[in-house]
């Protein structure tokens, strides 16, 4: 399985989720290291896309591949596991404890999680070993 990542060119290549830990996001807390990626290379691109000021295009970015082995066991989140207003803005504190949560298990590789954009389409979160 693939997964999509997009980051800035000096960031492309870190797969660490330090971006995620330093600043925090919708499924982790700040302190938490978490890898946001996407399952299609479209989602992973619209969801940079609207984080992006009027005009701003996605010059400087990169577009990654992360070959996942297929042997990986991948934790999802259903809209069933969530509460009403999970995507909306501020974020929930909900979906960052099951963020946080899932890094702290370290049970599974990756959590797939419905895109707050497409909700159709999944994005994927890897955590890095403890």
């Amino acid at each position: 399985m693939n997964a999509f990542r997009m980051a800035q060119n000096q960031y492309a290549k870190d797969l660490s989720g330090k971006g995620a830990e330093l600043f925090g996001g919708r499924w982790n807390s700040i302190g938490i290291p978490l890898l946001y990626s996407s399952l299609y290379r479209s989602l992973c691109i619209l969801e940079h896309l609207v984080h992006l000021p009027e005009g701003a295009f996605l010059g400087g970015y990169s577009l990654i591949t992360i070959e996942l082995p297929d042997s990986s066991t991948i934790q999802e989140i259903t809209f069933a596991d969530l509460p009403n207003g999970w995507k909306n803005n501020p974020i929930s504190p909900t979906t960052r404890r099951l963020g946080n949560k899932f890094v702290d298990d370290y049970q599974h590789l990756a959590l797939k999680v419905p895109s707050v954009l497409v909700p159709e389409e999944h994005n994927l979160l890897q955590s890095t070993p403890p």
